[in-house]
């Protein structure tokens, strides 16, 4: 009895486990709000060593969701940067902390 039960605790567990990276990953996109290095600079001073450079996708991550990157600040919310050109600044509108497109 005890070794059914478990089984079927089990299984519900990684069910439901598997449930949520599935609504994880369909969570939906921010829109990117760019933002100038001069505007950063006084609303969103740098941390030392700069900006902080946004999670670059991988490969296929890339050919699937082109433009899509990730904030370095938890809660890594993605962020749809097709518009915005690379090296500028983008501000995270969740934490209000500014970070760069690799």
């Amino acid at each position: 009895m005890k070794t059914k039960s478990f089984a079927l605790f089990s299984a519900l567990i990684l069910c439901l486990c598997g449930m949520v990276g599935t609504i994880r990953a369909q969570a939906p996109l921010e829109k990117a709000v760019p933002i100038t290095k001069e505007e950063a600079m006084k609303k969103y001073p740098p941390p030392r060593g700069g900006y902080p450079v946004a999670d670059k996708p991988t490969i296929d991550e890339m050919r699937a969701t082109g433009g899509i990157f990730k904030s370095p600040y938890p809660p890594y919310t993605r962020y749809d940067c097709r518009e915005i050109k690379k090296n500028e600044l983008v501000l995270d509108t969740r934490v209000k902390k500014v970070f760069a497109l690799p």
